[in-house]
This record gives C-alpha cells, structure tokens and sequence, in this order.
C-alpha cells in the first residue's frame, strides 16, 4: 500500500514539473522578453550578468544582482517553487521563473539522463553546466560537440581523456592550447606515461606533468577522480565531492566536481592530518614527519623520484 502510495506521489511530482516545462516553454524557447526579465540585448554579457534567450542571435544580459527580491529569488530556485515568485514585480517574477525552469530542467536532464532537457535551459552556463555534467554521467563524449563555449567544450573532451587513453581527444577535439596542455597532462598522468608530457607547449608546464606522472607512478592510487560522476565519486575510495556554496541554492553546498582526498593520502602515507582553527578561519595541513608533502598523493622521500628530486629536496627545506 505504501509503495503504491509512493509511486503514484512520485509520478505526481514528475507530472506536474513536466507541466511546468510545457507551461513556460514554447519550441525550447522560454515565453519571455528581454525587457520582462529586466535585461539589454547585448553582443555578449559581462561579468555579474546572467545570459538568457529573448534576443534572437544576440544575448539577453539581465544583472544577477539587480533583481528584486533576490533572497526570495534564491529560495524560489531551491525548493523549485514557481509559485513564490508571485510576489515579485513583473520584471522580477519573470527573471525568476526562468531560474526556476532552468533548474527543474536541469533536475530532468540528471534524472532521466536525456540531453533534451539541457537544451530547454535559457541560461547559457547552466545550460552548458548541463551538457557537461550529463555527458560524464552517460559516458557519453558526444554530448560535448553541443557546448557553444570553447572553454567548457574543452574542459568537458578532456573529462573523457582519463578513462579512454586516447591521444586524439587531446590532439584533435581540445581546440584551446591551455585545455590541451592540461589534457595531455591527464593523459600522461593516467598512463604513467612521462613522454606525453613532452606534448605541453610551456617548458614549466611539462616539467610539472612529470612530475605528476612520477607522483602517479609512486602512489598507491593514481585514480582520476576528477573524471568521475558525482554518484560515483564517493563511492570511490581516495576520491571525495568538491562542495561549493552557491547563492541560487540558498548559499546551500552543491557538487561541483571531485578530486583527491587530501586526508585520506595523507593518513595512508603515515602523514598526520591536522586541522586548526584561527578565529573564523579553518586551515587543515598534513605533517609529513620531515618528508615532502604533495596535496592529493601524501607524504614521500625524495628516494622514490629520479626527475622531481629537487622539487622533493625543495619541498622538504622549505617545509
């Protein structure tokens, strides 16, 4: 009885944020003007203005600050309630609802793993927030080819370097030198490969992916968490979620990625994890007991390295 009753309020709940999707969409384009969301057509938008469909090919830049109600805003996008943004002048309500569409939408994408639902979004970088995460989920590397922006289409390709240990990803999809650099640098480090890291075009940069390569080589984990999902992250042992506050979630912590446990390494390696506290500020360091610390792998003798002994000696003294 139970179940059924669970079921059926589960279905409810997808109906009803289905209908909400249809109401305020019509052919993936959301039902408002720039102007009714309080924003300027502009050629691109600056920094604080949130970018929205309204302007055919150019941007509808609306200033995130400016909005009214901005504290009701957030809530309204938290507890994914349309409803509350009522109160707000017309400007505002509209700005609101389509933070809210964007948001349920991007709940849609993750729950039924289908892009579609990304495409709805009118914010350009929740949007593209949406194909990245959703394309790591599914594993599914063509999902990157639809991100407009070149640096988060090749922040997303190089996600899937890791996993595959495929040199084209690097040397043929990642269009921007940086990201090329850092996917050569991944792959290097994912395949205790030291000769890929003569593929980064600054000197610094390959000495540091060796670096790596030989930290990998001597770790007991080499694992890339930054390639995992966000429901495989925890589950991975060595790996931890990335928890940021964000203002549209009630300054709520929300997943923005996954990377090393820097405790769980320091603590393998015999490193003692220390946390102290001054005033409002928390600072967590991990002693190595008079070896060289390297956040995200523990503590090390510089005997272990043949290429990065001196960065060990450095490291050491310097401690």
């Amino acid at each position: 009885m139970h179940k059924h009753r669970l079921g059926m309020l589960v279905s409810a709940t997808v109906f009803i944020v289905a209908g909400y999707l249809v109401l305020f969409y019509s052919n993936g384009e959301p039902e408002f003007s720039c102007s009714e969301l309080g924003g300027t057509c502009k050629g691109s938008c600056g920094m604080g203005e949130t970018r929205a469909n309204g302007c055919g090919s150019l941007a509808c830049c609306v200033p995130a600050g400016a909005t009214a109600g901005s504290a009701l805003v957030a809530d309204a996008v938290a507890k994914r309630d349309l409803s509350m943004c009522a109160g707000l002048d017309e400007s505002s309500a509209a700005y609101c609802k389509l933070l809210v569409i964007d948001a349920l939408s991007h709940d849609m994408a993750s729950k039924y793993n289908d892009e579609k639902y990304c495409f709805d979004i009118s914010d350009l970088a929740t949007k593209e927030d949406c194909m990245r995460g959703l394309a790591l989920k599914t594993r599914n590397m063509s999902l990157c080819s639809a991100i407009s922006s070149e640096s988060m289409r090749d922040k997303c390709f190089v996600m899937f370097v890791s996993g595959s240990g495929d040199w084209q990803i690097c040397a043929e999809k990642v269009g921007q030198q940086l990201n090329r650099d850092i996917c050569f640098r991944q792959l290097a480090v994912a395949t205790k490969n030291a000769e890929i890291c003569r593929q980064i075009s600054m000197e610094s940069g390959s000495a540091n992916c060796m670096l790596m390569v030989e930290l990998a080589l001597a770790s007991s984990s080499s694992v890339d968490c930054s390639s995992l999902p966000e429901e495989e992250c925890s589950a991975v042992k060595g790996c931890k979620p990335v928890l940021i506050t964000d203002a549209r979630e009630l300054l709520n912590e929300v997943y923005a990625g996954c990377s090393r446990d820097a405790k769980f390494f320091c603590e393998q390696t015999g490193g003692r994890w220390a946390v102290e506290s001054k005033g409002m500020e928390i600072s967590e360091t991990c002693d190595c007991k008079g070896r060289a610390y390297y956040e995200g792998y523990g503590c090390f003798g510089c005997s272990v390295f043949k290429l990065a002994k001196y960065d060990c000696m450095k490291r050491i003294n310097s401690a």
